[in-house]
């Protein structure tokens, strides 16, 4: 057994292809969390260093030139010289080949730990069986089940990160290409490094292009090498004016800020299918030679097409005979697969990109708004621990509806929460980004929608740097509401603080809001505690859509100027 208090620093050995790299990055994951107080190290391509640079349990990047510096015998002595440099106490091999177990043996790291194929069981320390039926499984679990021997615990979780900085880039790319708010961004990934054999006809893809430009307000953006730019070229001459050609033309990290902006990728089996995926990004795949099982999109907002033909999965680079497999996908059927995934997932996702509390808005706006600033968990969801995905947000019953009521009524609803998990470690800021804009999809597909959502992931205590800090912006500091208020024109002292909790009272204390206590989440242990430190709420009520009709009675009493009191009416009467 491995006594993981005694391992300092690791060096993992990554694959060679950007899909496999990102179906093993929840294994990185895995071992940086079990192993959490060790420096982690990746050893692999550059372009695989690329793709996982914001991997938030990757510490240092090794980069392994094969066609530059390390290339041939006496490049390789000159990378087990880089390696030995680093004095590492353990390599976790996720690719299977001799030579990368060679390189751990000479460069006499003690811990070697990796499958034992391609004959290398004996330059490994632990050399780990491969379990009969694995291969049998999704890809994703043949790095997982690599650890189980070291009792690392696990999730099957893809996620990628990009920067603000590449997200602001994107942005201005969609927006000079002339999108706008309502344009739906499709992409198009027709190409496959494996071979022909993956390939869905190119006329296909033309036609497919035609029918969702027609369908919906859309264009298409189409991605792949620099040697697949005439097969985008000749594809977007079949969608006059509403393709866009960018094979080529992006770096990958520039890639996958365009990917993470659109609200479909219509893709063969390839890399960039499996970074859709991590960036949560709606996949349709089309299917042949290879099979979806063990290395189809890995998720629940994906889609395969395929057609079941004897010879499929035969995994041939270039099919041999007629490409039936291929051939016999119709575009009606990639079609239904599109419309589905962009009906079920809600568009445009451009449109719906979050901010965070540095989010640009209308500074010096005249203070006329009024706004109810709502709490997350504990007001509009139940508080179950850390809310870090979709699956564990549940709503409270009557919670969107009491959104609808304040959209319809006028009034502006602002998010403001504290997301201390981001500090503890427990997600990350890219988690919290994706988890609210699947928030606002939800809404929208519900007729809801929230004016803006602005988050606080610091904590003065817990966590590491620079999540570490005492902040502004943290509840019941006033940081993020005077942001909101100021990048919407609120008027304070006409608006509301809607939460379960001390802080929320505490905070509409101190910028002259009404606080109003909901019941809901820590609501029943909170209410002592305001008492008791004199942050009173205005009312206490059982729950979020209890907190509106109180508000809107407000209104109707004659309290608000500047709110439609016939609409607040009408509103009083139906509620």
């Amino acid at each position: 057994m491995i006594n993981r208090e005694s391992i300092q620093k690791i060096l993992i050995r990554g694959t060679n292809w950007i899909g496999d790299s990102v179906l093993a990055s929840p294994a990185i994951t895995a071992i940086g969390k079990h192993f959490e107080k060790a420096e982690i190290t990746l050893l692999a391509k550059p372009h695989v260093g690329d793709l996982l640079s914001r991997h938030p349990f990757i510490h240092h990047h090794l980069h392994f030139e094969d066609q530059g510096k390390h290339r041939g015998f006496l490049g390789k002595r000159k990378l087990i010289h880089e390696i030995k440099e680093k004095s590492f106490d353990m390599l976790i091999l996720f690719q299977n080949s001799f030579e990368s177990a060679l390189l751990g043996f000479f460069s006499k790291i003690p811990i070697r730990y990796g499958y034992r194929t391609d004959g290398r069981r004996f330059l490994l320390t632990h050399p780990i069986p491969v379990p009969r039926d694995l291969l049998k499984k999704h890809h994703i679990y043949y790095y997982l089940e690599l650890l189980k021997p070291l009792n690392i615990k696990s999730e099957p979780s893809l996620t990628l990160e990009t920067s603000k900085e590449e997200d602001e880039w994107a942005d201005e790319q969609l927006q000079s290409l002339g999108g706008s708010e309502e344009n739906i961004w499709i992409g198009f990934n027709p190409g496959a490094a494996y071979g022909t054999a993956k390939r869905w006809p190119m006329e296909r893809f033309s036609e497919l292009g035609r029918k969702l430009v027609q369908g919906y307000p859309a264009k298409v953006l189409l991605f792949g090498t620099q040697e697949e730019e005439i097969l985008g070229k000749k594809i977007a001459e079949g969608i006059p004016g509403k393709a866009v050609v960018l094979n080529g033309k992006t770096t990958l990290r520039q890639l996958m800020a365009l990917l993470k902006k659109c609200d479909l990728l219509v893709t063969n089996d390839s890399g960039p299918m499996h970074v859709a995926m991590g960036l949560k990004v709606p996949v349709v795949a089309i299917f042949g030679s290879t099979d979806p099982k063990t290395t189809g999109p890995f998720g629940r907002a994906g889609i395969v097409v395929k057609r079941e033909v004897v010879c499929s999965p035969c995994q041939l680079r270039v099919c041999p005979i007629d490409h039936r497999c291929m051939e016999w996908v119709t575009v009606g059927e990639v079609f239904t697969a599109a419309a589905k995934c962009l009906e079920e997932t809600g568009f445009p996702r451009w449109k719906t990109s979050v901010k965070n509390e540095s989010s640009v808005g209308a500074k010096g706006k005249q203070v006329t708004e009024v706004a109810v600033f709502l709490d997350r968990d504990g007001t509009l969801n139940k508080d179950v621990g850390y809310v870090d995905r979709r699956e564990r947000m549940a709503f409270y019953p009557r919670s969107i509806a009491a959104i609808q009521l304040l959209n319809q009524a006028g009034i502006k609803v602002l998010l403001v929460t504290n997301q201390a998990g981001v500090a503890r470690g427990i997600m990350t800021e890219a988690a919290v980004q994706t988890l609210h804009r699947e928030l606002v999809r939800l809404l929208k597909r519900k007729g809801a929608f929230l004016d803006g959502i602005y988050y606080c992931p610091h904590h003065p205590e817990a966590g590491n740097s620079p999540y570490t800090q005492v902040c502004q912006c943290r509840k019941p500091a006033p940081g993020l509401i005077e942001k909101a208020s100021q990048e919407h024109g609120i008027d304070l002292r006409r608006s509301y603080v809607v939460g379960d909790k001390w802080s929320d009272m505490e905070l509409a204390r101190r910028v002259g809001a009404r606080g109003i206590l909901v019941l809901t989440g820590d609501g029943n242990q909170e209410v002592h505690r305001c008492i008791r430190n004199g942050s009173k709420a205005e009312v206490v009520v059982p729950d979020l859509y209890e907190a509106v009709q109180w508000i809107l009675r407000d209104f109707s009493a004659g309290g608000q100027r500047d709110i439609n009191p016939t609409k607040v009416t009408e509103l009083n009467l139906k509620i």
